[in-house]
């Protein structure tokens, strides 16, 4: 999380965070008097001093969340992953049925994305300014010139910084077959439906 004098930012896992971050770190001027929390602070940890400014937050299509989540973790390969997936032995689909099915809170409840976008944005999510990791540059400069002039320097350092903490892997939808697409549509409708999210086929050679 990221505390200005003009807004708050709430860093969502896996939505391209870190070039947020590191663009208000290196190219914000300094009398936006900048304060970073840890990474992934929710809307319950902004201090009083900052309750009432504009909130603003990045989102991603569940279903490529879901595949990002899965390749980070087989880097980081945290005990919870470790679990669900045979200590990392499973591939996406299988790994993700144990995580869906399986354990029994998320068996019985929301998906886990939707689970982190409430923990992180509270239950009124229309009340922090949101967007999309698809068009995060774009997106980015949106939001903080609604809010606030964007100094040239900043608005460059947008549009050329490079993507950060990224991975390789195939486009999302050729992780899923028809019955976990189903269920992750089923365990995440709501995030779904609230950013306009779907089913998406992936581009022509991809």
């Amino acid at each position: 999380m990221f505390l200005t004098r003009h807004f708050v930012y709430l860093h969502v896992p896996r939505t391209g965070g870190n070039f947020v971050l590191r663009l208000l770190e290196d190219h914000a001027p300094a009398d936006w008097q900048m304060q970073r929390c840890a990474d992934h602070a929710t809307v319950a940890d902004i201090p009083a001093s900052h309750a009432a400014l504009p909130k603003f937050a990045f989102v991603r299509n569940p279903y490529d969340w879901y595949v990002s989540w899965f390749h980070f973790q087989q880097r980081t390969r945290d005990p919870f992953f470790l679990e669900v997936s045979e200590q990392g032995t499973l591939p996406f689909a299988a790994t993700m049925r144990r995580t869906l099915q399986s354990r029994e809170a998320l068996a019985l409840g929301e998906g886990p994305y939707t689970q982190t976008i409430r923990s992180m944005l509270g239950h009124d999510v229309a009340g922090v300014r949101i967007g999309k990791q698809e068009r995060l540059r774009e997106d980015l400069l949106r939001i903080l010139s609604a809010i606030v002039p964007v100094p040239p320097e900043l608005e460059a350092a947008i549009r050329a910084l490079p993507a950060q903490n990224t991975s390789a892997h195939d486009h999302w939808s050729h992780y899923y077959d028809p019955e976990l697409r189903a269920i992750i549509a089923a365990k995440d409708r709501e995030a779904f439906q609230f950013f306009g999210y779907g089913w998406e086929e992936p581009p022509r050679g991809a």
